[in-house]
C-alpha cells in the first residue's frame, strides 16, 4: 500500500533531474516507506522523459515506483499538471516537488511524521538557495518564521514556500486541487489562501529539507506582480478586514496606495488614516479620497503595515515595536 505520492509537474527540466532524482532515491532510502513518483510532462521539448525512463529501475529498487504522464497538447502549466499526478496517485500524503529541486535526505521522512500529527496542515519547512546569494530576504524571511508568524504574516505572501508542501490527500481534496489557469497563474497562492479561509493548519519543519532553485526559467517568475497584489488583499478583505469597522494604513508611500488601490470600495471606506514619518506627508492628503496622513505614534490600532520588513535599517520595526502592539490582533503586515 502506497504511502507517500511525490507530485511533479515537469517542461523542459532536463538539466536539473539527474540531481532531483538522486535526492528522491536517497530519500526514499532514509524514509524506508512505499512511495510512488508521479510525474507529469507537460509538453516537454528536451529529453526530460527519457531521463526519468532511463531510470525508472532504479528508482523501484528503492521502493518508488514511477509513474510518468505524458501530455502533448500546449502547455498548461503547474497547477494543471499537478492534478493530473494526484488524480493518478494512491498514497494517503502528498508531497510536492518541482522537478528543478532536491530534496534532502530526511524531507520525506520528517515530514510525514509531521503530517500523521497534522493530518488538516499544510507541512512546510525551512529550505536553502541555490545559488546560495539569490533572494537572500525572501529565504531570511520565510525560514525565521516562527509557528505564530506563519499564520499571521501570510497576507504578505505565502508563509511556507510552495517546493517544500506536504500535505494529507484530504487537505488537497477539501480545495479540490489547484486552480488550473493558464502558466503565470499562482496557483499556490490561491490555494494557500482558499486553505487559510477554510481555517486550516499551517506547520513547518524547522529544518532545512530543500534546495529550492533560483533560474530565469522558474515558473514563479512569470506570475505578473498584480495579480500577486489582487489576491493577496482580497484574502487580507476576506480574512480580516471584512471584521473590523475601520483601520488604518501605515505607510503614505507607494506601496501603501497599492494597497488601497486594490482593496475594494467598501474597504476603502474604512480606512481613516495613513501613518508616515515624513515630515513632507503628515498633515496632509494622498488618495483621491483625500484620506489624512498622520505621523505613526498618534495611530490607534487595528492597522495594516504597508512597509517593507528588512528594508529601512531596523528603523520600521523599532517605531513598530514601540506602539506595543500585538500582531495577528492590533495589526498584520502587508507589505
Amino acid at each position: 500500500m502506497v504511502t507517500v505520492s511525490i507530485i511533479t509537474p515537469m517542461r523542459n527540466a532536463s538539466r536539473f533531474l539527474t540531481s532531483t532524482i538522486d535526492s528522491v532515491i536517497q530519500a526514499a532510502i532514509e524514509a524506508s516507506e512505499d512511495i510512488e513518483w508521479v510525474v507529469f510532462d507537460d509538453a516537454s521539448e528536451d529529453d526530460s522523459v527519457n531521463l526519468f525512463q532511463n531510470r525508472k529501475s532504479e528508482l523501484k529498487q528503492c521502493q518508488v515506483n514511477l509513474i510518468l504522464l505524458q501530455s502533448t497538447e500546449p502547455a498548461r502549466g503547474c497547477g494543471f499538471g499537478r492534478n493530473r499526478c494526484v488524480e493518478a496517485s494512491k498514497g494517503d500524503f502528498l508531497c510536492f516537488l518541482d522537478a528543478d529541486d532536491m530534496m534532502m535526505p530526511r524531507r520525506i521522512k520528517a515530514q510525514l511524521e509531521l503530517a500523521q500529527v497534522h493530518p488538516t496542515a499544510i507541512i512546510g519547512s525551512n529550505f536553502s538557495r541555490d545559488p546560495p546569494n539569490s533572494t537572500v530576504r525572501f529565504a531570511r524571511w520565510l525560514n525565521g518564521l516562527t509557528e505564530v508568524q506563519l499564520k499571521n504574516q501570510r497576507f504578505r505572501e505565502v508563509t511556507i514556500a510552495m517546493p517544500t508542501w506536504f500535505m494529507h490527500r484530504s487537505v488537497f481534496q477539501q480545495q479540490n486541487g489547484f486552480n488550473e489557469g493558464p502558466p503565470g497563474t499562482p496557483e499556490d497562492l490561491i490555494f494557500f489562501y482558499g486553505h487559510t479561509a477554510r481555517g486550516g493548519d499551517i506547520v513547518k519543519c524547522n529544518e532545512e529539507l530543500m534546495i529550492y532553485r533560483y533560474h530565469e526559467g522558474g515558473q514563479h517568475l512569470s506570475v505578473p506582480a498584480d495579480v500577486i497584489l489582487e489576491i493577496r488583499a482580497k484574502a487580507l478583505e476576506r480574512e480580516v478586514l471584512s471584521g473590523w469597522d475601520t483601520f488604518m494604513i501605515w505607510g503614505a508611500n507607494k506601496e501603501g496606495k497599492k494597497l488601497y488601490k486594490a482593496l475594494s470600495t467598501e474597504a476603502r471606506r474604512k480606512v481613516t488614516h495613513f501613518l508616515d514619518v515624513s515630515v513632507r506627508k503628515i498633515g496632509g492628503t494622498i488618495t483621491t479620497d483625500n484620506i489624512p496622513v498622520i505621523h505613526f505614534s498618534q495611530a490607534r490600532p487595528p492597522v495594516i503595515t504597508a512597509v517593507k520588513l528588512d528594508l529601512t535599517g531596523g528603523g520600521f520595526e523599532k517605531n513598530l515595536e514601540s506602539m506595543g502592539w500585538t500582531e495577528g490582533i492590533d495589526y498584520y503586515h502587508f507589505g
